[in-house]
Order: C-alpha cells, then structure tokens, then sequence
C-alpha cells in the first residue's frame, strides 16, 4: 500500500440550498504522495471523524478502497 500525505481538508460546499436531505456530510481530501503527485478523494466527514484522520496525517488506502491512518 502507497503512503498519502494529508494535505487539505474541504467541506463539501452546497451553496444556499444546504446538503440535500438524506446525503451524508463528506469532505474533499487531498492527498500527496512520496514522489509528490497529487489526488483529491471524497471521504464520509463520520469516517474521517472515527479514524482521527487530520491535516498533516499519513494514510494508505486498503484493496476495498477504505482509509486508514498510519
């Protein structure tokens, strides 16, 4: 598994209107890699919540896609 530099964390962002009913909060991660590329993801705010997750975190994502902190 390949390590992930934390490096942003944005709220998604619904405008006015506010998250449609039913949809779980999510936030926009961005990750940098060792060799310095970059990648956004969206993640459940609950998981990144459960797990700790933070700016400045080294992650690594499983086979079935989940994050996990190192």
């Amino acid at each position: 598994m390949k390590s992930h530099l934390v490096v942003n964390l944005l709220e998604a962002d619904f405008g006015c209107e506010g998250r449609p009913e039913g949809m779980k909060a999510q936030t926009e991660v961005v990750l940098r890699d060792i060799d310095g590329s970059v990648m956004n993801v969206t993640v459940d705010d609950e998981e990144l919540i459960k797990k700790d997750i933070n700016e400045g975190d080294w992650v690594m994502f499983t086979r079935t896609g989940e994050i996990i902190k190192e």
